[in-house]
C-alpha cells in the first residue's frame, strides 16, 4: 500500500491559494529536498542526503544555507542523523494532523510521499532510530492471532435514548413530513422534562448543557500514558473490551503520541469517542469493492467495525478509518471542570474531536439551538446532518459541569446525565418509487442488481440508487 495520507479522499477540501507553512519552499529548494530523498540507493551505506535547509519555516534549523551545497552528500553524523530523523517525525505528524484530523492539507500528494521516503531511508541506515511512535509503523506489523481481553478502567456506559412520540399517527395525520414534524416536536418535549427532573435533583432553577452531534460509528478507548499511546480497546460489553492496539496504531487520525511536549503530558489519559469512515470515503469504498466483484458493505458503520476486528493490522491501514474523540475515561494528573475544557484540552493535545458542539446556558437555548442549528427548520437541506463529513444519527444533550455527574443516579446501563435525541425524520425510513432494476458486471464478472430509484434524501445525502446485494 502507498504510504501517502493524500490519497484524494474527498473529505479533505480543495487547497486553497494563501500562505502556509510550506509556502515559503522554493521551488529550487524543494527539488533538491525531494529528488535527493527520492534516490537513497545512489549513495554510500555510510552516508545520506543532508537536508536543505528550506523544508519549511518550523524545520529550517538543521542543513545547508542554499540547495547547491545539498549535492556534495556529506556524511552526516549519527547526532546529526537522529536530529533529521526527529525533525522528520514531527514534520509528519503535523501534515497528518492538517490532513485527518483539520481537513487542510499543505502538502501534496507528492511531496508528503517524499518525506515520507526520506523517514523510510533514515531508519534503513540506522534501525534504532524506529519507534512504535515513529510514524513509519503506522502501516501495521505482523497478523495477529486473536484480540486478548481488557477490562476497562472505568465502565463504557451506553447512553439512554429518549422514546419517540407517536403522535399523531397516520390515520391523524396522512402527510408523511408534517407528520414526522409534529411526532419530533412532541418527543422534543419530553427534553423539557428531562431538564425539570434534573433541575430538582440539583435544586436549580437552570443548568448548562452542551449539544454535541452523535456519531454513528464503533465506540473506542485510547489510552495515553506519559503522553504515549499505550493501549486501545473496542467497548466490548462495557466492563470488558478486546485489545485492538495494533490496529488503531494504523489509524492516523490518531496521534500515537499527544502533544510535542511529553512532560507536558498526563500520567495517564484515556480518551474515548468513535471510529468511522466519511460518506464520501465509504462511497468510494465500497465501489472499489463493486469494481472487483466483492460484495459492499450496507453502511459505514458494518464497514468499520469489520475493519478493526480483522487480525492482519496492513489490512485495517488500508481502509479510510478516522475517528472522534469526545469523552475521558480514566485520568491520573489532569481533571476537568466542564465538559467544554475536556473537549478544548483534547483538541490542544492533537486529538480529534467534532467540528461542532453548543454550550447552552439552560433549556430554552438548548430547544433554540435544536430548532435553527439541528434540524434547521426541519429543512433537510441544511440541517446538521449536511454540515459533518460523517453520518450522525441523533444528538447527545449533556449536563456540561462535571461535578454535577455525580449527583444525578445513573441509570441500569446508561449515565444520568445525558440523554440521547434521535430526530424523527432521521430515523424514519425513507419511501420513493422503484423505477428500474438494472444488473452491474464487477470486474470479475460478479452480477450485481441495481436498483434506479426516484431520488430521495437519506440521511443528509439524495440517494437515486442502490445496490441490491442485501435482501434486507
Amino acid at each position: 500500500m502507498g504510504s501517502s495520507p493524500h490519497d484524494k479522499s474527498e473529505f479533505a477540501p480543495p487547497q486553497v491559494a494563501g500562505p502556509s507553512i510550506e509556502s515559503e519552499l522554493s521551488a529550487k529548494a524543494l527539488r533538491f529536498c525531494t529528488q535527493r530523498a527520492a534516490r537513497p540507493s545512489t549513495f554510500p551505506a555510510t552516508t545520506m542526503p543532508r537536508p536543505c535547509r528550506f523544508t519549511c519555516r518550523r524545520h529550517r534549523q538543521t542543513g545547508f544555507d542554499d540547495a547547491s551545497t545539498a549535492s556534495q552528500h556529506p556524511r552526516m553524523s549519527d547526532a546529526q542523523a537522529r536530529k533529521r530523523h526527529a525533525e522528520l517525525v514531527k514534520l509528519l505528524r503535523h501534515h497528518d494532523h492538517l490532513y485527518y484530523v483539520e481537513a487542510k492539507p499543505e502538502l501534496s500528494d507528492y511531496d508528503y510521499d517524499q518525506l515520507y521516503q526520506e523517514l523510510l531511508d533514515w531508519e534503513k541506515q540506522l534501525p534504532e532510530l524506529v519507534t512504535p511512535e515513529s510514524p513509519s509503523q503506522r502501516v501495521g506489523g505482523a497478523p495477529t492471532k486473536g484480540f486478548a481481553r481488557v477490562k476497562h478502567l472505568v465502565p463504557m456506559l451506553s447512553l439512554e435514548k429518549i422514546e419517540a412520540s407517536d403522535s399523531p399517527s397516520v390515520a391523524e395525520e396522512p402527510d408523511r413530513e408534517q407528520r414526522n414534524r409534529l411526532q419530533d416536536e412532541n418527543t422534543v418535549n419530553r427534553i423539557r422534562a428531562f431538564d425539570a427532573d434534573l433541575c430538582k435533583r440539583l435544586g436549580r432553577d437552570r443548568i448548562e448543557y452542551i449539544i454535541e452531534p452523535k456519531v454513528d460509528g464503533v465506540s473506542l478507548s485510547v489510552h495515553y500514558r506519559d503522553g504515549r499511546m499505550t493501549l486501545a480497546a473496542t467497548r466490548g460489553d462495557g466492563q470488558n473490551g478486546d485489545d485492538i492496539t495494533t490496529n488503531i496504531r494504523t489509524v492516523r487520525a490518531i496521534p500515537l503520541t499527544l502533544g510535542d511536549r511529553q512532560d507536558a503530558c498526563p500520567t495517564l489519559l484515556e480518551a474515548r469517542g468513535e471510529a468511522f469512515m466519511t460518506i464520501k470515503d465509504f462511497e468510494k469504498l465500497n465501489a472499489q469493492m463493486e469494481a472487483a466483484g466483492e460484495k459492499p458493505f450496507p453502511n459505514a458503520r458494518n464497514a468499520t467495525a469489520g475493519a478493526l476486528k480483522q487480525l492482519d493490522p496492513a489490512l485495517v491501514a488500508k481502509r479510510p478509518i478516522r475517528a472522534v474523540l469526545y469523552a475521558v475515561g480514566a485520568c491520573e494528573g489532569i481533571s476537568f471542570e466542564r465538559h467544554s475544557e475536556m473537549l478544548e484540552q483534547l483538541k490542544q493535545f492533537g486529538l480529534p474531536t467534532q467540528p461542532l458542539w453548543w454550550v447552552c446556558d439552560g433549556i430554552d437555548e438548548v430547544l433554540r439551538v435544536y430548532r435553527d442549528e439541528i434540524v434547521t427548520g426541519y429543512d433537510e437541506q441544511r440541517d446538521l446532518r449536511t454540515r459533518v463529513p460523517y453520518e450522525i444519527d441523533g444528538i447527545v444533550l449533556k449536563v456540561n459541569t462535571m461535578a454535577d455527574w455525580e449527583k444525578i443516579p445513573a441509570k441500569r446501563r446508561s449515565p444520568g446525565y445525558a440523554i440521547v435525541h434521535k430526530p424523527v425524520h432521521w430515523i424514519t425510513p425513507a419511501e420513493t418509487l422503484l423505477r428500474d432494476i438494472t444488473v452491474q458486471v464487477g470486474r470479475t464478472g460478479v452480477l450485481t442488481p441495481v436498483a434506479e430509484l426516484e431520488p430521495v434524501f437519506v440521511q443528509g445525502s439524495t440517494v437515486s440508487r442502490a445496490t441490491l446485494h442485501n435482501e434486507d
